[in-house]
């Protein structure tokens, strides 16, 4: 992740997640955060062409993104990684 990407989901922290879902669409999952929230999963899919037996081939990424909301339905965390 580069300072460019962090600043972006820094800003997503104490947004609605109705206001999340109305940009991102609907998450690919959704699980419990260990309390009364979820956690949203949002993945972005590696062209099937540039894996080859788990090792990345080609140029294109597998972006996964975790957003965390509480009870109120905010956000108030997020994880993100990136895997080439």
């Amino acid at each position: 992740m580069d300072a460019r990407e962090n600043a972006i989901f820094r800003q997503w922290v104490g947004q609605p997640k109705s206001l999340l879902t109305q940009r991102w669409g609907v998450p690919d999952s959704t699980r419990p955060d260990g309390g009364s929230g979820e956690i949203l999963l949002y993945l972005e899919h590696t062209d099937p062409f540039s894996v080859m037996e788990g090792t990345y081939t080609g140029n294109e990424y597998s972006f996964k993104k975790e957003m965390f909301v509480n009870s109120d339905s905010i956000i108030y965390h997020w994880k993100a990684w990136r895997k080439k």
